[in-house]
Protein backbone atom coordinates (compact mmCIF):
# COMPACT_ATOMS: atom_id res chain seq x y z
CA UNK A 1 0.00 0.00 0.00
CA UNK A 2 1.44 3.38 -0.86
CA UNK A 3 1.64 6.10 1.36
CA UNK A 4 -0.66 8.12 -0.30
CA UNK A 5 -3.24 5.08 -0.28
CA UNK A 6 -2.55 4.87 3.35
CA UNK A 7 -3.47 8.86 3.97
CA UNK A 8 -6.74 7.92 1.94
CA UNK A 9 -7.82 4.68 4.22
CA UNK A 10 -6.72 6.63 7.56
CA UNK A 11 -8.72 9.73 6.18
CA UNK A 12 -11.70 7.66 5.30
CA UNK A 13 -11.64 5.54 9.19
CA UNK A 14 -11.51 9.32 10.70
CA UNK A 15 -14.25 10.67 9.04
CA UNK A 16 -16.10 7.57 9.78
CA UNK A 17 -15.31 7.82 13.64
CA UNK A 18 -16.44 11.75 13.80
CA UNK A 19 -19.96 10.60 12.30
CA UNK A 20 -20.10 7.95 15.21
CA UNK A 21 -19.41 10.11 17.48
CA UNK A 22 -21.72 13.24 15.85
CA UNK A 23 -24.72 10.55 16.23
CA UNK A 24 -24.08 9.65 19.57
CA UNK A 25 -23.69 13.47 20.74
CA UNK A 26 -26.40 14.44 18.83
CA UNK A 27 -28.93 11.38 19.18
CA UNK A 28 -27.83 9.89 22.21
CA UNK A 29 -26.07 6.97 23.18
CA UNK A 30 -28.45 4.46 22.62
CA UNK A 31 -31.68 4.08 20.85
CA UNK A 32 -34.73 2.51 19.74
CA UNK A 33 -36.49 0.86 16.86
CA UNK A 34 -39.00 -1.95 16.33
CA UNK A 35 -39.61 -2.90 20.15
CA UNK A 36 -35.57 -2.68 20.06
CA UNK A 37 -33.51 -0.99 21.82
CA UNK A 38 -29.53 -0.67 20.16
CA UNK A 39 -26.30 0.99 21.94
CA UNK A 40 -24.33 2.72 19.77
CA UNK A 41 -20.24 2.13 20.69
CA UNK A 42 -19.41 3.70 23.59
CA UNK A 43 -18.26 7.46 22.87
CA UNK A 44 -15.24 7.27 25.22
CA UNK A 45 -13.18 4.75 22.99
CA UNK A 46 -14.24 6.39 19.53
CA UNK A 47 -13.00 9.54 21.23
CA UNK A 48 -9.51 7.87 21.96
CA UNK A 49 -10.05 6.30 18.51
CA UNK A 50 -10.28 9.49 17.12
CA UNK A 51 -7.00 10.66 18.34
CA UNK A 52 -5.30 7.70 17.31
CA UNK A 53 -6.07 8.07 13.70
CA UNK A 54 -5.19 11.66 13.95
CA UNK A 55 -2.11 11.40 15.23
CA UNK A 56 -1.49 8.46 12.87
CA UNK A 57 -2.19 10.98 10.16
CA UNK A 58 -0.14 13.45 11.13
CA UNK A 59 2.67 11.22 11.29
CA UNK A 60 1.76 10.34 7.44
CA UNK A 61 1.64 13.89 6.51
CA UNK A 62 5.01 15.04 7.93
CA UNK A 63 7.25 15.64 5.96
CA UNK A 64 10.61 13.58 6.00
CA UNK A 65 13.65 15.82 6.80
CA UNK A 66 17.03 14.41 6.46
CA UNK A 67 19.73 15.43 8.74
CA UNK A 68 23.67 15.69 8.51
CA UNK A 69 25.40 16.39 11.36
CA UNK A 70 22.58 18.48 12.50
CA UNK A 71 21.88 20.12 9.57
CA UNK A 72 18.53 19.62 8.42
CA UNK A 73 18.81 19.48 4.30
Amino acid sequence: MTRAQKITEVEQSLAEVKVAISRIVTGGQAYGAENRTMQRADLKVLQDRQTALEGELARLQRKHRISTYGVAL
